[in-house]
């Protein structure tokens, strides 16, 4: 049995393979957030700026409270101090320049399609229609529209605060550039355009969220490629989400980082365990055992530096922040057992 596993494997390098997924999706018999019904649904409808820079002179949606259906409508304004910024989950450099990322703008619009208002109502077509009725009031300001143009000196800026349109330089490259082009017999400059990367999914971009127990815990259906990261915000932004709330409040009160640490946590979390499915395919119980225990001792490792404190803590949230450490050592011991048993089949 094992030469004819080994066989298969061998067979299917650079082999297309047949697809197992497609007809579900493409015949709409998969579970889309569209098909998710939840007593009580309410619909989101989002108002956006038809301008690309703009300021918010004034802005109303008691008109949409008054159309049938409707439940709620906000503004930035209403929502006041609840409205905080959207994280950068990847600073690619130490001094990049990150603006302040509302959810809806408060005094300026930025972009075309910029939110400045929602309306929540109990059909997704009400909710759209209800959109109409919010009174906006713009005050255009200049827009940047060319990538060059927006680093030139005494252009117009995006975020005034920042005092620049310039977010951050990427250095890539090896070797002693210089001395190369003193070398060099010619020297050649070169402007790439390359298309913007926007990945388009069969279902749109949306979130069913759906409160449950008494606790504050969320059950949240989202049509993301980044499905560890999002949980690991909803913990950190007080959710139960990836069991890190108490370690949550931890790193927020003991680093500036937090947001940035418990994103680089999740994405270690994920290699480990994309390790261990490779060394157990490999039948490696060994290599499991070692990156397990590398693991859960960088996690203890953190989780110390944070400050965190193991005791006195109810058995509950012990669990919870051990949780990430305890998995990989369960399969760690689990793994002789599995591969025994694919040794024996």
């Amino acid at each position: 049995m094992t030469d004819t596993l080994d066989t298969a494997r061998e067979n299917v390098v650079g082999q297309p393979m047949r697809r197992k997924e497609d007809a579900r999706l493409v015949t709409g018999r998969t579970n889309w957030t569209d098909n998710i019904a939840i007593p009580g649904l309410l619909y989101m409808a989002i108002l956006r700026s038809p301008m690309a820079h703009a300021r918010i002179t004034r802005i109303d949606v008691t008109p949409a409270l008054a159309k049938p259906g409707v439940v709620a409508a906000f503004s930035g304004k209403e929502l006041g101090d609840k409205l905080s910024s959207m994280p950068c989950v990847w600073p690619v450099t130490d001094d990049i320049k990150i603006p302040a990322h509302p959810p809806l703008a408060t005094e300026e619009v930025r972009f075309v399609g910029d939110a400045v208002a929602v309306v929540i109502a109990g059909d997704r077509y009400l909710a759209a229609d209800a959109l109409e009725a919010i009174e906006v009031d713009y005050e255009p300001l200049p827009p940047v529209l060319d990538m060059r143009a927006a680093l030139a000196d005494g252009a117009d800026l995006v975020h005034t605060e920042l005092g620049t349109n310039k977010s951050y330089v990427w250095k890539l490259g090896g070797g002693d550039y210089e001395a190369a082009k003193a070398k060099a017999a010619r020297v050649f400059t070169r402007h790439y355009v390359n298309q913007r990367l926007i990945p388009m999914a069969m279902e749109p971009r949306a979130v069913v969220a759906a409160p449950t127990g008494a606790e504050g815990e969320l059950t949240l259906w989202t049509s993301t490629q980044i499905p560890h990261i999002v949980r690991v915000l909803l913990a950190l932004s007080g959710q139960r989400g990836f069991g890190l709330e108490t370690l949550a409040d931890a790193l927020i009160a003991a680093t500036p980082w937090s947001a940035a640490a418990a994103t680089v946590l999740a994405t270690v979390y994920l290699f480990w365990r994309s390790l261990a499915e490779r060394l157990l395919t490999l039948r490696s119980a060994s290599g499991v055992l070692l990156v397990s225990a590398a693991f859960g001792v960088a996690w203890v490792t953190v989780l110390r530096a944070a400050g965190v404190q193991f005791a006195p803590m109810p058995a509950t949230d012990a669990v919870w922040m051990l949780s990430p450490m305890l998995l990989p050592l369960l399969v760690s011991v689990l793994a002789p057992w599995s591969l025994s048993r694919v040794r024996h089949t």
